[in-house]
């Protein structure tokens, strides 16, 4: 309503005005509106070039930045791919050297063997033991169905040179003994060879391997083998007249013997001596499989093994284990 008063008394006013005044007054007032419009013409483009001015400025440092950005980024991805290759190579480098390392010391028979004395407490340890006692305990099952047999030893042997082992089963003992020249066994005494007396004493070592060493049994690295009980370094031993032949492996991680295959080969002689009798050649072979091993007076052993012999399991648990202990001097007397 408003609007139509001011328009109103705008139109009296209009009218009650000269004409001549009235184009002046248009006039004055185009004028007034055609500067007012090329004033805010010109500032518009001022404002329009100001605007543009500072957009370029700000993309040209804008594109200064993302490209510096982007080059920055590239220049640390390829920092980045750069340290990765670097690092897969040195990794790969490592590898290769440790591969290499453990080659170069894996292809000798010797090495391997000072690695599984030092893991049983150390070499100079193992040659200044005097005499070792062992008590165990072994069960034997013929097959599913038969009776569980338990037999229980003590073996004793001076470090070298001699043991005995009595085995009871059933409440009867049996008696085996090695004099360091003479063998008891099943109530006869065998005279034995300079072979077999060798033999002998290698047995009555500990660890089987420093006698086999003492005795000049030629030890050869054969390479690296899968057990059930992991991987494994083997070295073969033998004697000079092939007739004794130990196959041993020693676990990779801890340097200690998993597994021991003996073969053996015998000559006896059939028929009556002298009239009718012929030799013939007879094969054995034994295989033990050690682990539990336990720490006696700075030196690991074995508490438990598994053997095979002639195809029968035979499941051993070592009782007690004493070192150097005062040993009566008929302890290796042969019975008569």
């Amino acid at each position: 309503m408003k609007h139509w008063i001011y328009l109103s008394v705008f139109a009296l006013f209009l009218g009650l005005m000269p004409q001549e005044a009235q184009a002046q007054g248009f006039l004055k007032r185009a004028r007034e509106r055609a500067e007012k419009k090329l004033k805010q013409r010109a500032d518009k483009a001022v404002d329009e070039t100001v605007d543009k001015s500072l957009d370029n400025a700000e993309d040209a440092v804008t594109g200064k930045k993302k490209t510096t950005s982007k080059s920055a980024t590239t220049d640390k991805t390829k920092t980045t791919q750069s340290n990765d290759k670097t690092a897969k190579t040195s990794r790969a480098a490592a590898s290769s050297k440790s591969k290499a390392a453990a080659d170069s010391r894996l292809n000798d028979a010797d090495a391997v063997l000072d690695a599984y004395f030092t893991a049983l407490g150390g070499k100079d340890k193992l040659e200044k033991i005097n005499n070792m006692y062992i008590s165990r305990s072994s069960s034997l099952k013929a097959n599913s169905t038969s009776k569980k047999f338990v037999i229980d030893e003590e073996h004793i042997i001076l470090q070298g040179q001699k043991y005995r082992t009595l085995t009871s089963m059933n409440g009867s003992e049996i008696p085996t003994t090695f004099d360091g020249k003479q063998y008891f066994s099943d109530g006869k005494v065998s005279e034995l060879t300079a072979a077999e007396i060798k033999e002998k004493q290698a047995v009555a070592t500990y660890p089987t391997e420093l006698g086999l060493m003492n005795h000049g049994y030629k030890f050869v690295f054969s390479g690296a083998a899968s057990l059930r009980q992991g991987k494994a370094y083997k070295v073969v031993a033998e004697n000079s007249d092939q007739t004794e032949r130990y196959e041993f492996f020693y676990d990779m991680e801890t340097g200690l013997k998993v597994q021991e295959i003996h073969n053996s080969k015998s000559t006896v002689e059939e028929g009556v001596s002298g009239i009718s009798s012929q030799s013939r050649t007879v094969s054995r072979q034994e295989t033990t499989v050690y682990s539990d091993y336990k720490e006696v007076n700075g030196i690991q052993v074995s508490y438990k093994q598994e053997k095979e012999l002639k195809g029968y399991p035979i499941e051993c648990t070592v009782k007690d284990v004493k070192f150097d202990i005062d040993l009566p001097a008929e302890t290796f007397e042969i019975e008569k």
